[in-house]
């Protein structure tokens, strides 16, 4: 009976240690996922999707963090006016001052301002009226009638800010150089990144912005023969090396060892377009 009792004992406790790993590995699994959880939350992702509705004139997206909310607010191109609670109302009114701090300055002489009116009334609430203008030269012109670029910048510039200023900041903007100045977005990558606490995550077509960031944060995607997609971080690269021109000069990025400059005929080109202008 006492070996008897003493294997009782003994896988007693076997149990418990088993149950004990299980539950502490259970708890750093949780803790990780609302971590996870958390951070995703937090974070602020743009798709084409959501840029086509100001392309076809519907709706701006308005993409904004602020110390009380978080999260995108549609304002309808279609309408006269924008009827919102005035709770909400009262937030992109708080959204607009934070993002004509930094409009103002990359667009020369302008503002962006917003009206703000009551146009319904009940017993349970308040709604408001808001409508959006550049401001220049003391004359106002609707958001809606302004280029895609201008509304862009409308857009994201609230989403750009989260990301200068909070270190747990995640932006991410699919095709971020469509509708915008290659020089104006590579002069505001440079700035921006110098400065930020959060990170940026974009794809991109334009090449500009490659010669104005970290070369190790920049990655190259592409398909392969198998039509997947592979990506690579640039290998082998020095102060001097010019980004751009080693995308241009290179057939294959998806692997470094496999780089191979295009097969353009430079001195057949030029007596080509030479003989263009003699003829």
């Amino acid at each position: 009976m006492a070996l008897l009792s003493k294997n009782i004992n003994k896988d007693i406790l076997d149990v418990k240690n088993i149950e004990t790993k299980y539950l502490t590995h259970l708890v750093d699994f949780l803790s990780q996922f609302f971590k996870m959880i958390g951070t995703l939350q937090k974070a602020i992702i743009v798709s084409l999707k959501e840029q086509a509705l100001y392309n076809l004139g519907i709706l701006v997206p308005l993409n904004f963090r602020t110390e009380k909310a978080h999260g995108v607010i549609g304002l309808n191109l279609e309408t006269e006016s924008n009827i919102y609670a005035e709770e909400i109302a009262d937030t992109i009114e708080t959204v607009v001052h934070q993002i004509d701090s930094i409009f103002s300055v990359i667009v020369p002489d302008s503002r962006l301002v917003m009206t703000k009116e009551i146009a319904i009334i009940t017993e349970k609430e308040k709604k408001m009226a808001i409508n959006l203008y550049v401001e220049r030269e003391e004359k106002r012109i609707s958001l809606k009638k302004e280029s895609t670029g201008i509304i862009k910048l409308g857009s994201l510039l609230s989403a750009m800010i989260y990301y200068v200023q909070d270190e747990g900041a995640i932006v991410a903007i699919d095709e971020l150089d469509i509708h915008i100045f290659e020089y104006l977005l590579a002069m505001l990558l440079e700035k921006l990144s110098q400065y930020a606490k959060g990170q940026l995550i974009f794809t991109a077509h334009n090449l500009l912005p490659m010669e104005k960031l970290q070369k190790d944060s920049i990655i190259i995607s592409t398909r392969n023969d198998k039509h997947d997609i592979e990506y690579t971080y640039l290998k082998g690269i020095s102060k001097t090396t010019n980004l751009r021109q080693k995308c241009l000069k290179s057939q294959r990025m998806w692997s470094e060892e496999n780089i191979e400059p295009l097969l353009l005929n430079t001195s057949a080109l030029d007596m080509y377009i030479k003989k263009l202008v003699m003829e």
